[in-house]
């Protein structure tokens, strides 16, 4: 793990990356096992049912349409009160509520066929990686990323931040 780059958002200044990570806040844990509580299939696992939650409840919008600004990240304590967000926002706010349930998770960011863009990759039950499209609500199996058009270029997990083996970026 190296050293992660600052994201500077224009009203909190320099801010590392892996510190928009809040699992351990207590309004994330009280959201995250209400959601577990609330949806009673036996068949979903804690990352579906987190997933649907936030697609269902919280809303994708632009960081211009919100604050006027080209890029303006929210903690997730703060999507948590406005019940918005752009692609950073949503990846995080749903990386922090399941790592506030105990499943491990990475916000990626990187290249899609729709720009550059921040999603979630996480473990599922079955101890296999998924790919989380935050702003769709989307489920995919890791191994469809490639074939989907996902080119990572930062990983990032509440202990900082890594790249893929296969660039030679240096953060």
């Amino acid at each position: 793990m190296t050293a992660c780059p600052l994201q500077t958002n224009s009203s909190r200044g320099p801010t590392p990356y892996e510190a928009f990570y809040e699992q351990d806040d207590p309004g994330i844990k009280e959201l995250a096992w209400e959601i577990l509580r609330e949806y009673s299939c036996a068949t979903c696992s804690p990352v579906k049912k987190i997933v649907y939650y936030v697609n269902k409840h919280y809303f994708y919008k632009t960081d211009y349409e919100m604050f006027g600004l080209v890029d303006f990240w929210l903690f997730p304590t703060e999507m948590l009160k406005i019940g918005s967000g752009d692609c950073d926002c949503l990846s995080f706010f749903v990386a922090s509520l399941l790592e506030a349930v105990g499943v491990p998770t990475r916000v990626v960011i990187g290249n899609t066929p729709f720009g550059y863009h921040a999603w979630v990759e996480a473990v599922d039950d079955d101890g296999e990686w998924v790919l989380i499209e935050t702003t769709r609500g989307k489920i995919h199996p890791w191994a469809h990323r490639s074939k989907l058009g996902y080119m990572p270029d930062l990983y990032i997990n509440p202990m900082g931040c890594s790249v893929p083996e296969d660039t030679q970026k240096t953060y």
